[in-house]
């Protein structure tokens, strides 16, 4: 199980090394702004704090991944609770 973490965690690392300077600013107040909404409703949705945990990770991750721009800071809040309800099932 600890190999995958390491795994998981490498290749998180160089998805981020791949955003740019100016899309890593906008990432990081991204999470900021998104983080406690992406948690708890994993957490509510899975009841697990583990898989909660890895569910936030990959939220997040397909945000690196995708880089999606929003249109209103209401369309940002959308796009993460869909990708949240939508990663457990």
């Amino acid at each position: 199980m600890r190999y995958f973490y390491k795994l998981n965690c490498f290749l998180y690392r160089r998805e981020v090394q791949r955003v740019k300077d100016a899309d890593q600013e906008r990432a990081l107040a991204c999470y900021q702004r998104q983080k406690d909404t992406v948690y708890k409703l994993a957490w509510t949705y899975c009841g697990d704090k583990c898989r909660a945990e890895d569910i936030f990770q990959e939220v997040f991750y397909k945000y690196l991944i995708y880089n999606p721009k929003f249109k209103s800071p209401e369309h940002e809040k959308v796009w993460f609770i869909r990708t949240t309800i939508n990663l457990p099932l």
